[in-house]
């Protein structure tokens, strides 16, 4: 049996994880959402071997108190994946960020709150889980993140706008990166994983690519086979493949779950 922990998984891509997870009832899975969050969706998988904790993840005493319910649960994490993330829409360009103080500010307001969801809250919780994760076999910690934050993708790409969001990613990647020494001394794995374009806005899929109008043309600088938004469904499936695929060695880096160190889309 294998144990899995899942942040952010009440809906999107985290819920398709747990979908998928909770099909093989060897699996134990556990979760994070917030208090606020609807868990409907996680409770009509009617599975057994789910457990809900409540933690709102920039809260450092939820988070505590969410790993003091962990250990009641388990002392084991075999695989973790910390989905859980902030996506600010901003479709201003560099220049465009000081046309007047009020732009200015909502900048920095919103790179600030970013930071602190896919950048400060992934140390403290990464930190919290790796006494559970070495006493595992598999040991694997995964950071879902995004080509935005890749300076490669972001170069081929040409796309400079969703700042914030892609400050971001880049310091969950950094991050990810100043973990390489302490994941090769535990033979831990801790690597962060691009799963691509995915419909996670609660849309159909023919809608959602259309949100992504204005990306298609950098998506496919970068992948010329880009198609368009995957469903969560075909995402979860990659990025599951991908957590069995990738080990210790490759610690500190971020792949596409295409299984390339070549970010696309």
């Amino acid at each position: 049996m294998k144990t899995y922990f899942i942040t952010g998984a009440n809906r999107g891509l985290g819920l398709g994880l747990v979908t998928e997870l909770v099909k093989d009832t060897n699996n134990k899975v556990i979760v994070t959402v917030r208090k606020s969050a609807s868990i409907e969706d996680l409770e009509a998988l009617g599975s057994k071997n789910l457990s809900i904790i409540y933690c709102d993840i920039v809260n450092e005493s939820e988070i505590d108190s969410a790993f003091e319910e962990l250990a009641k649960i388990t002392d084991t994490i075999d695989v973790a994946i910390l989905n859980a993330a902030f996506v600010h829409q901003d479709t201003r360009n560099p220049l465009q960020l000081t046309e007047n103080a009020e732009s200015w500010k909502d900048f920095i307001d919103a790179t600030n709150q970013s930071i602190e969801i896919n950048g400060y809250s992934q140390i403290y919780i990464t930190n919290k889980l790796i006494p559970f994760v070495e006493k595992s076999q598999e040991k694997k910690i995964f950071h879902v993140s995004s080509g935005f934050g890749d300076d490669e993708f972001v170069e081929k790409s040409r796309i400079d706008t969703a700042i914030p969001y892609s400050i971001s990613k880049a310091v969950t990647n950094m991050i990810v990166a100043k973990y390489t020494d302490i994941a090769k001394t535990k033979g831990l794995t801790i690597i962060a994983l691009c799963p691509g374009v995915v419909n996670t806005y609660g849309v159909t899929d023919e809608v959602a690519d259309g949100l992504m109008e204005s990306f298609k043309h950098g998506f496919r600088r970068v992948n010329e086979d880009y198609i368009g938004v995957q469903n969560v469904e075909t995402a979860s499936k990659k990025l599951l493949k991908a957590v069995e695929f990738y080990g210790s060695f490759q610690s500190g880096k971020i792949f596409s779950t295409n299984g390339s160190e070549h970010i696309s889309a």
